[in-house]
């Protein structure tokens, strides 16, 4: 680092220290912020209007996000204050018609999807080609090498007829009829 680096760099760790104890020896304190809580209009009562212009400071004004919440009736019977993190009357209800909802379709009867019996469901082993070079598998007409993935499953093994794919602990194989032997 040459001389006149140095000089920079010492100039502006000075001139920054200056600064410093100016702001903090005769420089005033910074003021502390205070809140103000509004004042909540009782139920039933006139929704507050727009601030005016012509209103001084001394006045509280309401806070106006408080407009929308007096307008909606499920609050005049919800006790103040509630659990925030508890749903409110009106999300249970919407739940409750989802339930009601998928009892009417009827419930599902085959596997999970994603599950791996989903998987062997919707997939079918159509041909494997095992040979000193290559380890070739055909699913669902799209030709597969070891390691390649299908729906999040990593085809792990492949043999004449069958192949096996993987995800963590789950193992799904597939598998296709072998020829019948000629007579």
């Amino acid at each position: 680092m040459g001389p006149n680096k140095k000089l920079i760099y010492l100039g502006l760790l000075f001139v920054t220290g200056g600064v410093f104890l100016v702001d903090r020896l005769f420089l005033d304190e910074p003021e502390t912020a205070t809140a103000q809580t509004a004042p909540v209009p009782a139920a039933g009562s006139e929704p507050p209007r727009p601030r005016q212009a012509a209103q001084t400071e001394s006045q509280e004004a309401p806070d106006p996000s408080l407009n929308r919440l007096d307008e909606l009736d499920e609050l005049d019977d919800v006790p103040a204050p509630r659990d925030v993190f508890s749903p409110s009357v009106p999300m249970l209800m919407h739940y409750k018609l989802l339930q009601d909802a998928d009892g009417e379709r009827g419930e599902q009867t085959g596997p999970k999807p994603g599950s791996p019996e989903a998987f062997e469901e919707q997939y079918e082993l159509q041909g494997t080609f095992v040979s000193q070079g290559a380890l070739l598998a055909v699913v669902n007409g799209r030709v597969l090498r070891l390691g390649d993935t299908v729906d999040g499953l990593r085809l792990a093994k492949i043999e004449p007829y069958r192949v096996e794919f993987r995800r963590g602990r789950h193992r799904v194989s597939l598998s296709m009829p072998m020829p019948a032997a000629p007579e």
